[in-house]
């Protein structure tokens, strides 16, 4: 259900607008849409208590399912098993490992962010503005996304970690 370009993909969503299935990669776009409402004007989005409800799970399977197109699915479910029982994990359990293994690569990618722009370079080039006050990133996700991009390595999940 993930996306309609995959071998998947079953033609079906539970989701859907018209009779059409919307596949979830797109779900993000579809409830943060602007439509205009009965008075003309713009509102805000179209659906935006469903999307609240559904962002947190959309990151997690977007993780997985990138995860899982690395390599075979025999090969995720060698990584995603628990070494004891022989047992897939359990969901919560994949999520949890992803975000462990992402907070490992964004750990390595802040050293090299601060090795590779040392002293007040890190500080000029790691900034942020806000209510018109420049901070410096100290976040290590923020660190390291700034860093992917200036490395030309931005990955599809930086877009969704804002």
């Amino acid at each position: 259900m993930w996306d309609d370009t995959s071998a998947f993909w079953g033609g079906s969503s539970i989701l859907e607008i018209k009779g059409n299935p919307i596949p979830i990669i797109y779900w993000r776009a579809v409830y943060s849409q602007r439509v205009k409402g009965t008075n003309g004007k713009s509102d805000p989005s179209w659906k935006p208590q469903q999307w609240k409800a559904v962002k947190g799970h959309y990151f997690d399977w977007r993780i997985i399912v990138e995860r899982l197109r690395q390599g075979s699915e025999a090969d995720f479910w060698r990584e995603f098993c628990d070494k004891k029982t022989g047992k897939p994990m359990t969901y919560t359990a994949i999520v949890a490992k992803l975000a462990s293994i992402r907070k490992m690569e964004d750990s390595q990618l802040v050293e090299e962010a601060h090795k590779a722009y040392s002293g007040s370079k890190f500080t000029d080039e790691f900034r942020y503005k806000k209510h018109g006050v420049w901070h410096v990133k100290t976040k290590p996700s923020q660190v390291a996304k700034h860093y992917r991009r200036l490395l030309g390595i931005s990955d599809d999940v930086d877009s969704d970690i804002d």
